[in-house]
């Protein structure tokens, strides 16, 4: 039986191109060994020092970037890739929320895709608002109809549009009766990438404390990830 701590969890990058790393023309990999809970310093991160920190957020940053946002940048000039890219957009709304709220997995009833767009620290708030009602507000539209009709039924629901042009807004509402939304799936992507680098940001310039908010929900994430 294959052991779980060599169970490939990320691609490894070059840090400021984001490029896969290889040698001898073959991938180089993250596994959940390579994670600092399974190092010397143990589990608990009141032990760790700044490198195993650092290395967590390296595997963190190379597993969004290798799985996700480098596909998007080879497709999202394609033509009619608007919904491929929403679809991978939506379902890292809904990652990150978990590592701002240090869950397993979201909550029911799109409350955690929701409050990513309508919570601190997520930048989306101030396109959505702080309305976070799941059936008239923006955020909860957009839950229904875009994320919802992509991810189950290969399509945007009722009346809401995705749309590609550069006179639009990241979202509004498609018409007066608030029936269904427009969203700008190229501004709403640049904004999904702009917050998953605030995030990393966050993380990299305060100090490292494991019992401290973005660090404590981070590691609890990422715990749960890497099988602690």
């Amino acid at each position: 039986m294959a052991n779980v701590l060599d169970t490939r969890i990320a691609p490894k990058l070059h840090r400021l191109t984001h490029k896969p790393m290889s040698s001898g023309g073959k991938g180089i990999y993250w596994f959940i060994k390579d994670y600092p809970g399974h190092g010397e310093h143990g589990k608990d991160g009141a032990h760790w020092v700044q490198q195993d920190w650092d290395t967590a957020i390296n595997i963190f940053e190379d597993r969004i970037y290798g799985r996700f946002l480098n596909q998007i940048s080879l497709i999202e000039q394609r033509l009619s890739s608007g919904f491929a890219v929403m679809a991978l957009d939506c379902l890292l709304c809904e990652t990150l929320e978990q590592f701002y709220e240090g869950r397993e997995k979201s909550e029911g009833y799109g409350k955690t895709f929701i409050n990513f767009l309508t919570k601190s620290p997520s930048s989306f708030l101030n396109f959505f608002g702080t309305d976070d009602n799941k059936d008239t507000s923006l955020a909860g539209v957009f839950y229904d109809q875009i994320r919802c009709g992509i991810l189950h039924q290969a399509e945007a629901k009722n009346t809401s549009l995705i749309v590609f042009d550069e006179k639009e807004p990241i979202i509004k509402w498609i018409d007066i009766a608030h029936s269904g939304v427009i969203v700008n799936r190229k501004k709403f992507h640049k904004q999904l990438d702009d917050e998953f680098k605030s995030y990393l940001n966050r993380l990299r310039n305060q100090p490292a404390k494991h019992d401290l908010d973005p660090w404590k929900n981070f590691k609890k994430k990422m715990d749960l990830i890497c099988k602690i």
